[in-house]
């Protein structure tokens, strides 16, 4: 427990924070907001770090906390927001803490990984089939700590995987052999990956780079390594704690955690030649969100951005605010999208995803009824 509690120092032994919650409301902001799952602290799971994968209708998740023994499951939830939970973590060899995104193959397996549990205590890789049978493919042997464990893992054509874990980037094969890639040296990889149709891998470092405040690095398939970008810590951010979005273009779009002119971090666009352009700084306070953390932006064929801040609007939530879902167009405009409030959702960790009719589906660490985190959908 105690590895749990620092990779997630958040993940809420939740203190209720009801004296600033206002009922719920599904058209209170935005349009269409919906919390399509509350989850209740029980055998349905509490706490979802990490964000959603979508299949047909279904959206498919983890939860850190919860579940049968209290280590996480994997769930589904249905469109009408009936959860089903696909697996119960037990903290044996089978892993404990699931706390990064799925992803799926065309058979129905979903992979992922966990920060506990496995043959040596310290997380595993695993994957879930259909008939809800876990595999372990791989026991961490060392402390994967800091934010290793909430960074997803990508597939290739062939099945292999591809992760990291404190200092190194790795990939695994179907039959569970692992190989290492790139080792960072005292930086810390973190974000969910990118990876595109060559087999290039991008991603980020908390820290690292040329002036130690973070990176954006791309790792060839021979395993070259290319800092493309380091922060330096001023209004150009510091701290990415998210991978990078591409467009069709080429160029990479993400957040910072911190910096900018307000300290609430950014989003940046990194053009092809290198050259960083900030698209918007968060500023907190009453009409802005603060601290955007893990979540990868979604990106739609208009180039418009979405993704959520930790922190903010307002002084909901313990003083921080709640949360935000917003948009930043390709000019730089910002829209908050939607507010938490606490009842409809706390403190959002991860992702938002869009689906081609553009409707946005995301999770909240904490909030709603049992203050264990909801599922959410957002008409943009």
């Amino acid at each position: 427990m105690p590895y749990i509690l620092s990779l997630l120092p958040v993940v809420l032994m939740f203190a209720s924070i009801m004296a600033d919650a206002a009922p719920l409301d599904g058209t209170r902001a935005g349009t269409g907001f919906r919390v399509l799952h509350q989850f209740q602290r029980g055998a349905d799971g509490a706490s979802p770090a990490a964000g959603l994968l979508k299949r047909g209708s279904e959206l498919y998740g983890t939860t850190v906390m919860g579940g049968a023994s209290g280590m996480g499951v994997v769930f589904k939830v249905a469109k009408d927001g009936t959860e089903t939970v696909l697996y119960s973590f037990t903290g044996g060899a089978d892993g404990a803490y699931p706390s990064a995104n799925l992803v799926g193959d065309k058979a129905g397996n979903l992979y992922s990984r966990t920060v506990g549990g496995g043959a040596n205590g310290f997380g595993t890789v695993f994957k879930l089939a259909p008939d809800g049978t876990v595999t372990t493919l791989l026991s961490f042997k060392g402390n994967s700590n800091g934010n290793a464990g909430l960074t997803g893992l990508v597939r290739d054509a062939k099945g292999n995987l591809y992760g990291v874990d404190e200092e190194s980037v790795f990939k695994l094969s179907p039959s569970g052999k692992e190989t290492i890639l790139h080792s960072f040296e005292g930086e810390t990889p973190n974000g969910d990956f990118l990876r595109d149709k060559a087999g290039n891998l991008y991603g980020t470092t908390h820290n690292g780079g040329a002036n130690a405040k973070g990176s954006i690095w791309k790792l060839a398939p021979d395993g070259t390594e290319t800092t493309l970008y380091s922060f330096k810590s001023g209004t150009d951010g510091y701290a990415p704690d998210s991978g990078p979005t591409m467009d069709a273009a080429g160029n990479l779009y993400g957040t910072t955690y911190t910096g900018g002119s307000s300290n609430c971090g950014i989003v940046y666009k990194l053009a092809a030649d290198g050259t960083e352009s900030v698209l918007h700084t968060f500023a907190g306070g009453a009409s802005d969100g603060c601290h955007p953390q893990f979540g990868r932006l979604a990106i739609d064929a208009s180039g418009n951005l979405y993704g959520m801040t930790y922190f903010g609007p307002g002084t909901g939530c313990n003083g921080h605010g709640c949360g935000s879902v917003y948009k930043v167009t390709p000019d730089g405009t910002e829209t908050i999208l939607h507010s938490f409030i606490f009842t409809d959702g706390e403190w959002p960790n991860s992702s938002v995803i869009a689906d081609s009719k553009g409707h946005l589906y995301g999770t909240t660490i904490g909030g709603g009824q049992d203050d264990a985190g909801v599922v959410v959908k957002l008409d943009e």
